[in-house]
């Protein structure tokens, strides 16, 4: 009968220990599983990022063709000007 009662409480301590070790795995588990979903959710562009994306472009594209403008406007000038003194 101890035999018995002894093995039943060694049972016991196994199974709880299982029990902890599971939910331990649920926790790390859902952890890594929420990580990874907000990671894919990071790689995704929101439509406003988006936009504001475009727009930079734009307005970098804007500038860069005015600077040359301003340049071939001023390389025309000095131009004229060494063409005058001539």
């Amino acid at each position: 009968m101890g035999e018995l009662r002894e093995l039943f409480v060694w049972l016991g301590g196994v199974l709880s220990w299982l029990f902890s070790l599971a939910v331990l795995f649920l926790v790390i588990y859902g952890a890594i599983r929420l990580a990874l979903k907000h990671d894919r959710r990071s790689q995704i562009p929101r439509p406003r990022e988006v936009a504001d994306a475009e727009l930079r472009e734009r307005v970098a594209a804007e500038r860069a063709a005015q600077k040359r403008e301003a340049e071939e406007r001023a390389a025309r000038r000095r131009e004229a000007e060494e063409a005058d003194d001539v």
